[in-house]
């Protein structure tokens, strides 16, 4: 195997189970070639068993030792991306009978929290609190959630319950 043969596996070593794989591969690989090598004398059939137990163990630790690493890698990996999150946390109370849930439906649809602020804005809905301005948020929340026949449906009703919103191009 030449070099130009490994660059086309290389890409595929990224994931550690992979690569555990393949280390595993190449100690096994390696041990059987010594095992055939001229350097061996005949040995014994006690011998055999103790030398096959000491490699197996070998192998063993050494497959344990590359798993934990990889499990590492992956935790380091992970705490590198959440570390460079631009994320913001933002604590929202969970609405109660005295919240307005029209404002709460908003609050959540311009913190992209979408399936929130459907669940707040229909019950504003139910309530008859500002219908139009209700389902034109239900509308983008929709959008927003890729579920445009939704969006275009609650934005007609909020037309139907007079109110004004500029045009969208996803109901045309």
């Amino acid at each position: 195997m030449n070099i130009k043969n490994f660059e086309g596996i290389a890409p595929y070593l990224n994931d550690p189970f992979v690569l555990i794989g393949f280390i595993t591969f190449l100690v096994i690989s390696v041990l059987f070639a010594i095992s055939k090598s001229k350097y061996f004398v005949k040995i014994t059939g006690e011998d055999t068993a103790r030398i096959i137990k000491k490699i197996l163990n070998f192998v063993f630790v050494i497959v344990i030792i590359v798993v934990i690493l990889g499990f590492g890698y992956q935790t380091y990996k992970i705490y590198l991306s959440n570390k460079n999150s631009t994320e913001k946390v933002v604590i929202v109370k969970a609405p109660t009978e005295e919240v307005d849930f029209l404002e709460s439906g908003i609050r959540n649809y311009k913190t992209e929290k979408y399936y929130d602020a459907i669940r707040d804005l229909k019950i504003a809905v139910q309530k008859e609190n500002n219908v139009g301005k209700s389902y034109y948020y239900i509308g983008m929340s929709y959008h927003f959630l890729s579920k445009d026949n939704e969006a275009c449906s609650y934005l007609q009703k909020a037309k139907l319950n007079n109110y004004d919103y500029d045009p969208v191009d996803f109901c045309n």
